[in-house]
């Protein structure tokens, strides 16, 4: 593409504008950023960051925002009229992030761990239509504002982290938990087996489809040798401490397939490479005479195209004027509200 006139036009550089710039540039399409401000705003416009943005900015490859919270200043009261004081206490209570949970709210002065309910942003996406769970109980009923229950993990759930993860296989590397796969720009595709060997049916049925929207890693367990392993997944990992088998509910000798998508929140739970194939048909344009993503450059065009539309956002503030707004000019999708 010509960076010269790129094909998305970002108006507002704040902080949505930014993101979607910097989601679209990983995308490999390029844009421009405009804004009516000639300077950057002085000042701080909130104390505080929230964990699902720093979990963004993990995803974003901008963990280094991470380190920047400081502990929460504790609060003196004192006697009514004088300065004797009366005790000190936290603002929050400070809580130890988990290896599920490794996200902490860290503003100036404040650093805690998000409460359950924040866990899951209030809301989870088992309701949705193109979610796919193999072991979900039919017919049972679908609460999307519930609180986290670390004893079920079903598909359209956040996806858990799980650290310590030793890699024994695949391309080179420095990846050790699970949040460090986890990416905005393709879907993540876990296999949790035994053995590489029960993994291998799986990997196969994925061959079939672009590199360039899906990775692949096996998940061993603890148990499993720390010999390198010939792969064609993306990675090979053995699962040191038991985080991830613990988090992601897998049994000893049981093979589980979990396709986390790119928004972080596990896409699909299924047996093996029939339910990948199963999922994805609901996600990827394919060939009907393949069976497989269309590969030409006028389909190639057309993701482009469709893709810039889907990460189109719109972000209004109460400043009637002050909006951020991504808009793929050289599209020929409409997007409602944008002429």
């Amino acid at each position: 593409m010509n960076s010269t006139h790129p094909p998305v036009l970002v108006v507002g550089a704040g902080p949505a504008g930014l993101v979607a710039a910097l989601t679209l540039l990983q995308n490999g399409i390029p844009v421009r950023i405009i804004d009516k401000d000639p300077n950057p705003r002085i000042g701080q416009r909130g104390p505080g960051i929230w964990p699902r943005s720093l979990e963004l900015f993990n995803f974003l490859n901008v963990p280094e925002v991470n380190d920047l919270g400081k502990p929460a200043s504790t609060v003196r009261s004192y006697k009514p009229g004088t300065m004797e004081p009366l005790g000190e206490s936290s603002m929050v209570p400070f809580m130890e992030p988990a290896p599920t949970v490794p996200f902490a709210v860290k503003t100036e002065n404040m650093n805690v761990r998000r409460s359950p309910i924040l866990f899951m942003l209030g809301v989870n996406c088992r309701f949705s239509n193109i979610v796919l769970d193999e072991f979900a109980a039919p017919g049972k009923p679908i609460n999307a504002y519930g609180v986290l229950d670390e004893r079920n993990l079903e598909a359209g759930d956040r996806a858990p982290d799980a650290p310590n993860m030793l890699q024994v296989g695949g391309g080179e590397s420095d990846v050790k938990t699970l949040f460090g796969l986890y990416r905005p720009w393709y879907h993540t595709v876990l296999v949790f087996a035994p053995s590489h060997t029960d993994a291998t049916p799986i990997l196969g049925a994925l061959e079939a489809y672009d590199t360039s929207i899906k990775r692949s890693a096996v998940v061993l367990p603890s148990s499993a040798s720390a010999t390198s392993v010939a792969s064609p997944a993306d990675l090979v990992l053995v699962d040191q401490e038991g985080h991830a088998y613990s988090a992601y509910l897998v049994e000893a000798g049981q093979t589980k397939v979990f396709v986390i998508r790119p928004d972080g929140v596990v896409g699909a739970i299924v047996r093996g490479a029939e339910g990948v194939k199963k999922y994805f048909s609901g996600i990827f344009l394919v060939s009907s005479a393949a069976g497989i993503p269309m590969r030409s450059a006028e389909v190639q065009r057309f993701k482009r195209r469709l893709k810039a539309c889907l990460l189109a956002m719109i972000v209004r503030s109460e400043a009637q004027f002050d909006e951020a707004i991504v808009i793929p000019s050289d599209s020929d999708i409409q997007l409602p509200g944008i002429p």
